[in-house]
């Protein structure tokens, strides 16, 4: 496809070949755009024909335009420079510690040990501590572009049988100023 549209879908390309596990095939439903406007607004989370967001709920900070759901996000907000998204994903998505470390990556540094990753500090999402990676460095995405000084904040967390991303990429002195909002939205999503 047009590489503005694939460097988009990067991160959801990555996380769904992650997902990807021999055995059963998926019986969840296709990925659709919705003609709903905010989707963790609506009565019924699943749309005829929709993207199943696991009945999600959240308070957005003030000053975040929603840019609404698309192919794999539950939604995106956009501040700025900035992109906040929730993903989800059926079953265990490659774990948290993968995802993680895959993040890590994408920003041009090197893997997180066993011992990095149970330092990260946790915030609360769905009533669950889960770890937040917080890295800087040029992000480089599938177009091949490389945007210097950019910041990633981002959790994962597994939820009965399905895994939930939320992860903010942008310019690191915007992302810096978002920190505290990303983590109380974070904290206001529910189930």
């Amino acid at each position: 496809g047009p590489m503005g549209v694939l460097a988009s879908q990067e991160d959801n390309f990555l996380a769904f070949s992650a997902s990807i596990a021999p055995g059963a095939a998926s019986s969840a439903p296709a990925a659709t755009n919705s003609a709903a406007a905010n989707p963790h607004d609506m009565e019924d989370p699943t749309p005829e024909g929709g993207f199943n967001p696991g009945g999600l709920k959240w308070t957005a900070p003030e000053g975040w335009v929603d840019d609404g759901e698309s192919m794999m996000r539950v939604v995106t907000y956009t501040i700025g420079e900035v992109e906040c998204y929730i993903t989800t994903l059926s079953g265990g998505a490659g774990g948290v510690d993968a995802n993680i470390n895959r993040w890590v990556g994408q920003m041009g540094q090197e893997a997180l040990d066993e011992a990095a990753l149970a330092a990260l500090p946790k915030i609360s999402i769905l009533a669950t501590e889960a770890p937040m990676v917080e890295v800087a460095g040029n992000f480089k995405g599938m177009s091949g572009a490389e945007r210097e000084s950019f910041k990633l904040l981002g959790t994962v967390v597994p939820k009965d049988d399905e895994t939930i991303f939320v992860k903010m990429t942008g310019p690191e002195a915007e992302v810096d100023a978002q920190k505290d909002n990303f983590i109380a939205f974070c904290a206001s999503i529910q189930s």
